[in-house]
């Protein structure tokens, strides 16, 4: 913990509840360099279920909490628990392995390609629709999380989502509710008729604001247009004249992010790379994956 805490300026909050969140962690999941008795390199590797192409869940790998302290530098260490970490996810049977890195030569040495994801960015418009009459919606804090009705949004949304992680009910309690409760990231949720129908939450940094989730049951794609307008509004309020939104693109996406901002330009989101593990995916299939219409996978899931 003083070796993620010290590289990566990042409170223990991250690292412990990526730990406590992924089912079936075990000690050599993390991977340690020991110099004179002091752990001075690690690498974490993180299994969890993604869904393939065809939205069936997959056993995936994921690389995370890559650190070496600054006098262990170019002693080999990175590279030999990357190595550990490859056999280790052989041994789980995963599929396939991602990571998010901005050092992609270190990684590509050992098999990872990059595999970016999209953002799409736009200027926010001078004026938003009326709102739905139909929908409430309210910002929610951690007081108010609702999160056996939030999971159960997530799930029917992304049912069949290509990329998307297959969350958990620990996943939700530990990890997903701690990302939200971040000062940086505000919810909103819609209900109609007493009963939480959507949700959407973004983060705001100084001069944009990023919607990262938004999620709807069936049939309530006027609730997503009312948590976009919501949103747009704060961001406007903030003096923000642009947004970005990681989210997928599909009608309901696409007609709420029309409705509150224009000019939208999309980009290539590179820090993400994958590689096949053996017995696996291939290269091809791992790159379909990412290419998958309507595939995304989502900033609170990172790691």
């Amino acid at each position: 913990m003083a070796l993620w805490t010290g590289v990566f300026g990042v409170g223990g909050w991250l690292f412990q509840t990526l730990s406590d969140s992924t089912a079936g962690r075990s000690l050599e999941h993390t991977r340690v360099a020991v110099e004179d008795g002091r752990i001075v390199s690690a690498v974490d590797v993180f299994i969890r279920d993604l869904r393939d192409a065809s939205g069936q869940p997959v056993r995936v790998g994921g690389i995370g909490s890559v650190a070496t302290y600054d006098d262990a530098r170019r002693h080999g260490h990175s590279g030999r628990l990357l190595e550990q970490a490859i056999e280790l996810m052989e041994r789980e049977g995963c599929a396939w392995s991602f990571l998010f890195t901005g050092t992609h030569h270190h990684y590509e040495r050992y098999g990872w390609a990059r595999t970016p994801l999209t953002m799409r960015q736009g200027k926010v418009r001078t004026e938003f629709p009326v709102r739905d009459e139909e929908y409430r919606v309210a910002l929610l804090t951690s007081d108010t999380w609702p999160l056996e009705a939030m999971a159960q949004i997530y799930e029917v949304f992304n049912a069949t989502r290509p990329l998307s992680h297959v969350r958990n009910k620990t996943c939700w309690d530990i990890a997903t509710r701690t990302r939200l409760e971040q000062s940086e990231r505000k919810t909103l949720g819609a209900w109609s008729g007493g009963e939480l129908v959507a949700y959407l939450s973004a983060t705001l940094g100084q001069n944009e604001g990023s919607v990262d989730e938004a999620c709807a049951l069936p049939g309530h794609s006027g609730a997503l247009t009312n948590l976009f307008v919501a949103a747009a509004e704060h961001a406007k309020s903030r003096g923000y004249s642009t947004m970005s939104f990681l989210l997928p693109s599909e009608p309901g996406i696409d007609g709420a992010m029309s409705q509150v901002c224009e000019g939208f330009e999309e980009h290539q989101r590179g820090h993400t790379m994958s590689r096949p593990i053996r017995g696996g995916f291939t290269m091809e299939q791992v790159k379909e994956l990412f290419a998958a219409p309507g595939r995304q996978h989502y900033e609170l899931d990172n790691f």
